[in-house]
């Protein structure tokens, strides 16, 4: 492989991170946005309620009630629904809410909710993933549709520039170090990470010696109510388990707020480094006829399908490349001489 075709690809793969740093950046925003969490748990609720065959409870005033239970005040904040509710937390809304709605609460209500309740809860959440990924897929069907984002003259423009090429090249390792937060945050779920940060921290060790009882965290805890959950289970004292859940909560709120600070940045600097680069990645003409070029229309497709792999495959081509450049630089160097 010469030089210059590696700094070619390094130049596209680093123009497709961009791109789905962008992606990535939409796709959280609408995931909030329509509370997409909260809404997925409402349809699992409503499931777990189905199978207490409870006389009248069909699929729509199951979710009615689950409805209800998840506007309760003591679990939902101004009206929205939460990430995630407990299966003891259910037991005693459902009380409460049949009463209000006249509905049966069956005497085994405990043992039939908890028989479905983790099984449910489990698909809830790979259902919020898959998703997430076909949102992921469509927000980039759209980007590319709309600006026209061309793969095929990216690459061209990265292939023939020499000066845009290097200039790329040049800025990659900046990249990948912006980029490295938000693909690192992507991947491992917030209640994880706040748990993981308080087996870090010393101080609070020192100020709650049943810290160092949690075992290693091997779940993807990916809401704050799942990530309080696996504490609870893991500490049986009850005062030391009070502490721990309050500096988790805590702990989860500061790293929530820095995600989200470094979504925000990412982006900015995402669309600073559009604008100074000379890379031309859009089509703000919007001119459609363009699609009538089968050429134009063959790079666009291109584009939404490589958007589609999504910013932490891209992240480790760039990284893989970037780290592969200087060796064979070395072997340029050595051949010439």
């Amino acid at each position: 492989m010469s030089l210059e075709l590696l700094d070619t690809w390094i130049g596209f793969a680093l123009a497709m991170l961009l791109l789905s740093l962008l992606v990535m950046s939409i796709v959280s925003a609408i995931t909030i946005v329509v509370q997409m969490r909260g809404r997925m748990l409402l349809g699992g609720v409503g499931i777990v309620l189905e199978q207490l065959g409870v006389r009248g409870l069909d699929k729509q005033k199951a979710k009615q009630v689950a409805k209800e239970i998840l506007q309760h005040r003591s679990i939902s904040k101004y009206g929205f629904y939460p990430a995630a509710i407990r299966a003891n937390e259910l037991v005693d809304l459902y009380g409460k809410v049949a009463l209000k709605l006249q509905l049966t609460v069956p005497q085994d209500l405990e043992d039939n909710i908890n028989k479905w309740f983790d099984t449910v809860m489990d698909r809830t959440t790979e259902r919020f993933v898959a998703s997430s990924r076909w949102i992921t897929i469509a927000v980039s069907l759209v980007i590319c549709a709309v600006l026209q984002v061309d793969a095929l003259s990216i690459y061209d423009q990265v292939s023939t520039d020499k000066r845009l090429r290097d200039s790329l090249v040049a800025s990659a390792a900046d990249t990948l170090k912006k980029a490295a937060e938000v693909t690192a945050n992507a991947e491992l779920p917030l209640g994880t990470a706040a748990i993981e940060a308080m087996q870090q921290d010393e101080e609070l060790k020192e100020n709650i010696p049943e810290l160092a009882k949690l075992n290693p965290v091997d779940l993807k805890l990916v809401t704050k109510q799942l990530g309080e959950d696996w504490i609870r289970e893991q500490i049986s004292d009850g005062e030391a388990e009070d502490k721990l859940v309050e500096a988790y909560k805590k702990e989860f709120s500061k790293l929530a707020d820095k995600r989200l600070k470094i979504l925000r940045n990412v982006s900015m600097d995402i669309t600073s480094q559009m604008k100074e680069s000379e890379l031309e990645l859009f089509d703000y003409s919007f001119n459609f006829t363009n699609y009538l070029n089968w050429r134009h229309a063959i790079g666009t497709v291109c584009a939404m399908l490589l958007l589609s792999l999504g910013a932490p495959f891209w992240f480790n081509a760039l990284k893989t490349m970037s780290n592969l450049r200087p060796i064979l630089a070395r072997k340029v160097d050595q051949n010439n001489d």
